[in-house]
């Protein structure tokens, strides 16, 4: 009988530390997620303390309209049609230290900033066509010398009657405020505008 009764003890005496075992690892567990979460939470209030300490952008408001030929999707790039046209507007400029590369950021380097470009590309055929905004624009320096634009999205495909937003980006003197550009078709007669930032 006494044997049977120490058997009893023993075997209540494993399920306890078992039981304040399985209780240990569980506060355990709750801990680790407890820190994780404050921790997670930390690294979320500095990146986006670091985003709005960045310098804000200066924009001005240029809203030049252009028509230029296009290329149709499918056709012999060769061949272009006056039916083909794109109403290319420059709706704005920008002057910025930071620029989203392929969806990372990259800063502009020391004593110089990002001139962004936007533009909206306005398709009101019934086909589909192709364009490269930065064939369209170019930067003047000093001497006369003609820069394209050092990023841009390259091919922008444009459905049938829709519009699309597109943007270049040039890397300029960071105390330059004024710009002057060519903007036109490659083989034809260019117009000159200026942007001045105050």
């Amino acid at each position: 009988m006494k044997n049977v009764i120490a058997k009893i003890l023993s075997t209540l005496s494993s399920i306890k530390e078992k039981t304040n075992l399985k209780k240990i690892a569980l506060l355990f567990a709750v801990l680790v997620l407890l820190v994780g979460g404050v921790s997670q939470v930390i690294l979320q209030k500095r990146s986006f303390t670091t985003t709005t300490q960045a310098k804000p952008a200066i924009i001005t408001t240029v809203g030049k309209s252009f028509d230029f030929t296009a290329y149709e999707i499918g056709k012999n790039t060769s061949i272009q049609s006056n039916a083909n046209k794109v109403k290319f507007t420059i709706v704005s400029a920008e002057l910025q230290n930071e620029i989203k590369v392929k969806g990372e950021p990259r800063k502009a380097p020391d004593g110089k900033t990002f001139l962004m470009m936007r533009f909206e590309l306005n398709n009101e055929t019934t086909k589909r066509l192709s364009f490269i905004s930065p064939d369209y624009i170019r930067l003047v320096g000093e001497g006369d010398k003609k820069y394209s634009p050092d990023f841009h999205n390259g091919v922008v495909v444009l459905d049938p009657l829709s519009v699309r937003n597109d943007l270049n980006s040039f890397v300029v003197d960071a105390k330059q405020k004024k710009f002057t550009f060519l903007i036109g078709e490659l083989d034809k007669t260019k117009e000159k505008i200026e942007i001045i930032f105050k």
